[in-house]
């Protein structure tokens, strides 16, 4: 029998505790990211964001076309990329649709969109120091992604991306 205190950690309480959102689709995907002015909050069909005192300085929002022209549907993800200090959203449209933010601020900065065609199905994308990685849950194979973190940092429309057959 395992030791009660084990892997636990004591934590004090938040010190902020607020609703982001209200959504009627299902599954409602909650995720957020943390920049250093900005809470982006992110659900299966919206997002919202935030300042770091937990006031709303955008309301909820559609992603299309607010930051994705092409429309989509749903799975929409958000993270931060640190070293770079910009936004990274993907969303599910005609394949995975990724948009860069050209700027720190996600309220006035552009976006640069990209698209995979060939992803179908609950992309999810994390940030690393040589690429953004994005997984694909298909029918016909699984795969990760890598794409060119640098060319798409800097807009280039040709970044190049490329996609890896996982086992199992």
């Amino acid at each position: 029998n395992r030791h009660e205190a084990e892997q636990s950690v004591r934590m004090t309480p938040p010190s902020l505790v607020f609703d982001a959102y209200t959504s009627s689709s299902q599954p409602t995907d909650p995720s957020l990211a943390i920049g250093p002015n900005h809470v982006f909050v992110v659900y299966n069909t919206g997002f919202t964001i935030y300042d770091k005192e937990g006031n709303q300085l955008l309301g909820q929002t559609s992603p299309s076309p607010a930051i994705f022209p092409n429309g989509g549907c749903c799975d929409l993800t958000v993270s931060y990329d640190n070293a770079a200090d910009r936004w990274i959203l993907s969303f599910l449209g005609n394949g995975a649709q990724i948009a860069i933010s050209d700027g720190s601020n996600p309220l006035t900065s552009g976006w640069n969109v990209y698209t995979i065609s060939t992803i179908s199905d609950y992309q999810k994308l994390s940030v690393w120091s040589d690429g953004y990685y994005l997984t694909d849950n298909t029918t016909s194979s699984n795969k990760v992604w890598v794409l060119e973190r640098t060319a798409l940092l800097n807009g280039n429309p040709s970044a190049q991306v490329r996609g890896f057959n996982l086992p199992g």
